[in-house]
């Protein structure tokens, strides 16, 4: 189908509207399970419809092979560097409900089929689009001030958040079905090595054995039986999961472990058949498929051809050669061409849980993602391709993409949600952080409790030896001490600090201090030097032998006169007289006027020849008059000669734009300029005398005398080649060969005396326009094509 343009206006697409939009190209319908649904394509400035396509008029086009025509308003028009092209970004209609308000909407104990009749109700503004729901499962929520397609998926307490389901967009209706696809439309065996084809498989949330147990009030566990999945021989290891299913049984007064054994027995049993942990022992799987490539496969008839009608959200049944097990899995992303009208590519992936569903797992399922999430939110924060953001504060995002994380604030509450098919799932809140401080708490009181057996320990061992002994363990302070007559010896720990208190510390072993170290006095034994820093030595206060000093690093050691030396012989160097020099090595000396000068701003050699300027920002080479010099980003030769004493630059590379582009580099000679080779630089003549010797191209002038830009190719010839491909049997582009022979293909031969022209036709405009009465033994077409 071809794409329809129609005016912003336009609501029921039954004519042709603003016409065709023939020249279209490129174009891509995008839509993710519950998330984004959305147009891109380009359009030529010289398309017959260029000057209607404008920002909010709508184009018409088929989304998938399923589907009716699907209208998307234009949001955004991008005309391409070249002025050639536009780029076209359409959003659905339906995301004209962003427009479209509610003040307060409240759900209590009702249907999503009437949660859709209330929004409807509740709207701000009159709409052409019918909301509707099949679900039936009873829940409440409470939404104030949000937008239609936020009530439906976007915020907190949303229809999607609350109770599930699919999104399917239409022209005049929203729906949020309980199952939108189709069941096993597809099955995949996969293999290795499939061009078009790219799987992942993932065993994290694998779990293949529980061992179920309670926790009764008095810190009591009752452990019931192991209980194994059907695939546990599947996996070279078992993945084991402990699972709390105190809510899931009813414990009595008088509590008999036999009973609550029973209980915990009888629930577990069928764990790894009951809904909401349906498929945990089966692996994630994740495909992308880009149907286009896998197109050419020679199999793709026999296995893939299903993929031609499979529709978003539809489940597909995969094949895990790995583990020997088939995974239920859901096509979450699609990309179709309305044109071709076929699909380009896939994403499939194991089904997710629903955000209520997700909602019911226990804390040992959410601590165990704590790393995992940690990971994608510092991926989606570094993101350097701009489709991953992260924001921050109390107000809900607007049009948030697939990934993308919000860190919520609500006066003292906070959290971290992930933006993942069309709703912001929660993923850390203060219910997490609380469980954890109960869990720190606890720990705690269990480190007072050991510590006082401690303390009661230590002053039996201390009687008769001290006056008193105390361990005080307070919320914010540790406090250790011993006193014997006027001697109090004292650890303490605070938020200020730590202190050792005593007559006498001795630290008896090897010490490490990691951070800043402070002492009034002492004597230092042995002291490893190499990672002193300081600000200044004064070397006439201070004298060190035998130091190791690989490591100094100072602000600034100042002396009348340094030496340094080896140990064994003469070698060395000295810092006097404004001079550094080597002994018994005379070819260092660093010194004015001798060696390297090295001076403010630049380094040279005495005369020049080299010289980095740093203050001026360019290095330069010199050899008497001849220079080439590296500046402002661009090279400069200069070489004065008896028959060229113009001391400006023979040649510069640079980006200073040439042609029709100023976007690379540009090759200049002063007045003349010849590419070429040593063995073919001769370049005689600029007419045609004698014969050819000069390779290369060549152009420019001599002082006031001009020469033609000339195109050499000695003996050889010379090939002009470009364009697309025709012919018959062995197509080729067009081209122009001087200096052919008669032998070759068409006269293509090199190395000749002739000349061969070679296109599907060869076209001479001002042979057309002019006449003459001679017979001619070829015709000229209207278009100026010469014909037999």
């Amino acid at each position: 189908m071809t794409p329809i343009l129609y005016e912003s206006t336009e609501i029921d697409f039954i004519n042709q509207g603003l016409g065709a939009l023939a020249e279209i190209y490129d174009v891509d319908i995008h839509e993710q399970r519950n998330g984004i649904f959305q147009l891109t394509a380009n359009y030529p400035v010289t398309g017959l419809r260029y000057a209607d396509i404008q920002v909010d008029n709508i184009i018409l086009a088929k989304p998938s092979p399923r589907d009716e025509e699907h209208a998307f308003r234009i949001v955004n028009i991008e005309l391409d560097l070249t002025g050639a092209e536009i780029t076209i970004e359409a959003d659905s209609i339906t995301y004209d409900l962003r427009q479209n308000t509610i003040d307060s909407l409240i759900i209590t104990n009702l249907s999503g089929s009437t949660f859709m009749d209330k929004l409807q109700a509740s709207l701000t503004e009159k709409t052409q689009f019918r909301l509707f729901s099949d679900i039936s499962t009873i829940a409440s929520t409470t939404i104030e001030a949000a937008n239609a397609m936020e009530t439906i998926a976007g915020v907190q307490g949303s229809f999607l958040q609350t109770y599930g389901g699919e999104l399917k967009r239409e022209n005049k209706q929203v729906s949020m079905l309980a199952r939108r696809g189709r069941s096993n439309v597809a099955t995949f065996r996969l293999g290795k090595n499939i061009n078009g084809l790219k799987y992942t498989i993932s065993t994290e949330k694998v779990v293949t054995k529980i061992y179920p147990f309670v926790k009764l009030q008095d810190n009591r566990v009752i452990k019931g039986a192991p209980v194994s999945s059907k695939n546990i021989n599947n996996y070279p290891i078992v993945h084991a999961l402990q699972v709390d299913v105190s809510e899931k049984i009813t414990l009595p007064e008088q509590i008999i472990e036999k009973d609550v054994i029973n209980q915990i027995n009888a629930f577990s049993t069928n764990w790894f058949t009951q809904s909401a942990n349906t498929g945990r022992d089966s692996p994630e799987v994740a495909i992308e498929i880009d149907v286009l490539s896998l197109q050419d496969s020679s199999d793709y008839q026999d296995k893939f051809k299903d993929l031609e009608t499979v529709g978003l959200t539809d489940t597909v049944n995969v094949y895990v050669p790995e583990f020997g097990i088939n995974v239920d899995a859901v096509v979450n992303e699609i990309h179709y061409d309305p044109i071709d009208e076929r699909i380009k590519s896939l994403a499939i992936g194991t089904a997710r849980l629903s955000f209520s569903d997700a909602n019911r797992n226990t804390l040992s399922d959410m601590n165990s993602n704590i790393a995992r999430i940690d990971e994608r939110a510092n991926s989606a924060m570094i993101s350097a391709d701009g489709k991953s953001r992260v924001y921050r504060g109390p107000s809900q995002p607007l049009n948030p993409q697939e990934g993308d994380l919000w860190f919520w604030t609500n006066g003292d509450m906070a959290g971290i949600r992930i933006f993942e098919y069309g709703q912001w799932n929660d993923r850390i809140d203060d219910e997490f952080e609380k469980r954890n401080d109960d869990a720190v708490d606890n720990a705690v009181n269990q480190a007072k409790d050991y510590t006082n057996e401690v303390a009661s320990d230590t002053n039996k061992r201390l009687d008769g030896k001290a006056d008193t002994a105390q361990i005080d363990v307070l919320k914010d302070q540790i406090n250790l001490s011993v006193k014997k007559g006027d001697v109090i010896n004292q650890i303490n720990l605070d938020e200020s600090g730590f202190q050792i208190k005593a007559k006498s510390v001795i630290l008896d072993g090897p010490t490490t201090v990691t951070d800043a170290f402070y002492a009034l006095g002492g004597n230092f034994k042995n002291l490893n030097a190499s990672n002193i820093t300081v600000g200044t030595l004064d070397a006439s206060k201070i004298r060190v032998i035998n130091i190791d000093a690989s490591q100094i690093t100072t602000g600034k050691i100042s002396g009348l006169s340094m030496e340094f030396r080896a140990n064994q012989g003469s070698k060395g160097f000295v810092l006097r007289d404004d001079a550094i020099r080597m002994y018994d090595d005379e070819s260092f000396n660093i010194q004015s006027g001798e060696g390297i000068k090295i001076y403010k701003g630049s380094i040279s050699s005495p005369n020049n020849g080299i010289l980095i300027d740093v203050d001026n920002n360019f290095i330069s080479s010199s050899s008497y008059a001849a220079i080439a010099m590296l500046k402002d980003g661009a090279l400069f030769l200069t070489q004065p000669q008896i028959y060229d004493t113009n001391s400006n630059p023979y040649f510069s590379i640079s980006n200073n734009g040439a042609g029709f582009s100023f976007y690379g580099a540009r090759l200049m000679g002063r007045e003349y300029v010849a590419l070429t080779t040593s063995d073919n630089s001769n370049s005689g003549f600029d007419f045609a005398l004698g014969q050819e010797l000069f390779v290369g191209l060549a152009g420019g002038r001599n002082g006031n005398s001009w020469f033609p830009t000339k195109i050499g190719g000695a003996s050889r010839g010379v090939v002009l080649s470009g364009g697309k491909a025709y012919g018959q049997f062995v197509a080729s582009s067009p081209y122009i060969v001087v200096g052919s022979t008669p032998n070759g293909s068409a006269g293509s031969g090199y190395g000749g005396t002739r000349i061969t022209l070679a296109g599907e036709y060869v076209q001479i405009p001002s042979a057309y326009n002019q006449t003459n009465s001679t017979p001619a033994n070829l015709a000229v077409t209207y278009t100026g094509a010469l014909v037999r």
